[in-house]
């Protein structure tokens, strides 16, 4: 044969298709929404025709069995190859790729062997690859961890239910908002469930303005869409009053970092409880909670209600528990040294573990010149300076010229988080994304959910080492939320400060995926840190 083939292949419309198959590569197509076009394929869902010659209006699956001198005789009992174009307007779904022994035994057809070229793509385009899990025991658990709050949402809301609790809870690093990210964006854009959003509205809440940016940058990107006339991605005083206002109820509401909604009123929020008040309002509340991410009096429960509705919860099937630990990429046993610190005050032995850095440093000035050594190489992701909130601090309306409130040690000093003005394109992003912030010291308020490639930890006078433990001073912290006391239903006065700070140490300790860095002011505790490791 001494032409080649030309080939009638077919389209397939998607909800992220667009028309740049036909605007830019003169394409006939037949709507808006042609997400791909299948030039050479031998797949059932699709095959092409043969266009010319003696072969002319043949499909190139059974041209492919007859004639198999013409494709040079190869051994795969079906044509191997599918070739597309695709035109990807918006986010396409997660794909899997098995391969072929996978792919018969379970599909009865070959894998997915997959090869891209991008022939064109826009300045902000970006390719999401690979996830968070070391382990199929930690994808396994994500997946029906989704999976099973998906079959909760219908079940409540095919029965008519309103109020009802979907409880995730997991420590620190297990991957909790990994898993509410993805369920947000599946409520809002799956087509196998599309009857939820069809007949519900989608909300997000959040109640940590760097957690929000977040949020709010994948709302812009994904299209995401709540339904009603709210925003998905809000704050939890500012979607409560909203609703108000549009006199509407909520659908189905999912709550990230739950262990921060406000159990008591503030001046912004007249209310008594964040999630007393969200579950009157709405159908379905997806909430997850961490009580050791508790950061400030004011989101203590100081009754047995949170405990009356995670035993509800419980009895109806609706508690989900996430075990794994997915962000620390370290062995078990450098894992529960982290834990040991945190969880019992006490500082064990630990050999060096090759999977995970540990350093303690002899002083600021050398921790803060490696944590910006590690920040030059992003590709396993953005490095930054953290502390315990001991250095005086207030938030201020409008950026100023320089920086007015530092964290100084010695002759050493640096400037508190969100001071240096960040550049205008660079400005809706969270604090650690924002490039100058690598000059900055973080705090729980600016870190609090995020991963870091490397967590610098800087360790203030409010925690010591005495006599073989860990103690909290909270005469030392400057963080007035956490120290102060809270008032009680009866009129008495509480204090929960060392627990809040021992919190806070919580969240500090377990942001580094690869690596985290020491230097604890304390002198005692820094020199047990020192001996610790072996």
């Amino acid at each position: 044969m001494s032409e080649p083939l030309f080939l009638q292949s077919v389209m397939h419309e998607k909800i992220w298709g667009g028309t740049k198959l036909r605007d830019e590569f003169g394409y006939e197509i037949p709507s808006d929404k042609v997400g791909e076009y299948w030039a050479i394929s031998a797949h059932p869902n699709g095959v092409s025709s043969i266009k010319n010659g003696r072969y002319a209006g043949q499909k190139l699956d059974r041209l492919y069995a007859e004639h198999r001198e013409l494709f040079g005789n190869r051994p795969e009992p079906v044509f191997p190859l599918l070739t597309k174009i695709l035109d990807a307007n918006d986010w396409l779904s997660v794909q899997v790729h098995p391969d072929d022994a996978y792919g018969l035994k379970h599909e009865g057809e070959l894998g997915k062997t997959e090869g891209w070229y991008v022939i064109a793509a826009d300045d902000d385009a970006e390719i999401i690859y690979g996830h968070h899990a070391k382990t199929k025991e930690e994808l396994r658990e994500q997946i029906e961890a989704k999976n099973t709050i998906i079959n909760k949402i219908i079940a409540s809301i095919s029965k008519n239910q309103e109020g009802t609790l979907i409880l995730v809870k997991g420590e620190a690093g297990a991957g909790k908002t990994v898993l509410m990210s993805s369920l947000v964006d599946d409520l809002l854009n799956s087509e196998d469930i599309s009857f939820i959003k069809d007949n519900n509205y989608i909300n997000l809440i959040v109640n940590h303005n760097n957690q929000l940016s977040v949020y709010k940058e994948i709302e812009r990107k994904l299209n995401w869409n709540s339904g009603s006339s709210l925003e998905v991605a809000m704050k939890p005083t500012q979607f409560l009053n909203a609703l108000r206002k549009e006199k509407i109820k909520a659908g189905v509401v999912i709550v990230d970092e739950g262990h921060l909604l406000l159990t008591a009123k503030n001046q912004a929020y007249l209310g008594g409880n964040h999630l007393i008040d969200l579950l009157a309002q709405s159908k379905v509340v997806v909430l997850v909670y961490d009580d050791k991410q508790i950061m400030n009096k004011s989101q203590i429960w100081t009754d047995n209600t949170f405990f009356e509705l995670e035993h509800e919860a419980n009895l109806e099937g609706n508690l989900i528990e996430l075990r794994n630990q997915m962000r620390i990429k370290a062995n078990p046993e450098t894992v529960n040294w982290i834990r040991s610190i945190i969880d019992d005050c006490e500082i064990k032995k630990l050999t060096k573990d090759k999977q995970y850095d540990i350093r303690i440093f002899d002083s600021p000035f050398e921790l803060q010149k490696a944590i910006k050594l590690k920040n030059k190489d992003q590709k396993l992701g953005i490095s930054r300076l953290v502390a315990t909130y001991d250095w005086p601090y207030v938030e201020e309306k409008k950026k100023q010229d320089r920086p007015k409130w530092f964290v100084e040690i010695g002759d050493w000093k640096a400037p508190w988080n969100q001071q240096i003005k960040p550049e205008k394109k660079d400005a809706k992003l969270s604090w650690i994304e924002q490039p100058q912030t690598i000059d900055e010291i973080g705090s729980t308020f600016t870190v609090q959910g995020f991963d870091l490639n490397y967590a610098g930890v800087i360790i203030g006078p409010s925690v010591k080492y005495r006599n073989g433990k860990i103690m909290f001073d909270i005469s030392e912290s400057k963080n007035k939320g956490a120290v102060q006391n809270r008032k009680l239903e009866n009129g008495e006065m509480k204090n929960f400060g060392e627990d809040l700070l021992k919190n806070e140490l919580n969240v500090l300790l377990t942001r580094g995926v690869n690596g985290l860095y020491i230097y604890a002011v304390d002198e005692e505790l820094q020199e047990a840190l020192k001996e610790a490791i072996l």
